[in-house]
């Protein structure tokens, strides 16, 4: 499925179009020195053929075949708060309900590393910290 930017109140956010109500693996985000021409993006374009679909200072996104967005942080980039507190990786998950997701993980110890953001019309996201301190993505395309 092919990226789409879409934007609301100053933040771009990728999405693929028509998307099912799934679970599933939505977004890697990285975080290193340089954006663009680190390890891990070196790997992925040269190795898993992922697709530049945006590149800006500190940041370069680019898609691999099935849809998932692969992000790399760079000095210069504004991550969202906290998305790299506990380490350089995050993975981001697309659930059909996010506040049943987040009530659900909530019960489990979870906390959330902050309140959900719905930066613009149709898209609502957030970061949660799970109970072994790691970091993990859960977005909702409403």
């Amino acid at each position: 499925m092919p990226a789409k930017i879409i934007t609301g109140q100053g933040v771009k956010i990728l999405a693929t179009t028509k998307m099912k109500k799934t679970i599933s693996l939505h977004r890697v985000s990285f975080r290193g020195e340089t954006a663009k021409g680190s390890p891990m993006e070196r790997f992925a374009t040269n190795v898993l053929n992922a697709k530049n679909i945006l590149e800006e200072p500190g940041l370069k996104l680019c898609q691999l075949e099935d849809g998932t967005l692969l992000e790399f942080y760079g000095t210069g980039s504004f991550p969202p708060e906290n998305m790299f507190k506990n380490g350089n990786t995050v993975i981001s998950f697309r659930v059909p309900d996010l506040q049943q997701s987040v009530a659900r993980l909530l019960e489990e110890g979870a906390r959330l590393v902050a309140d959900i953001k719905f930066p613009c019309s149709g898209f609502a996201f957030c970061h949660v910290q799970l109970k072994d301190d790691h970091i993990i993505g859960l977005f909702e395309e409403l």
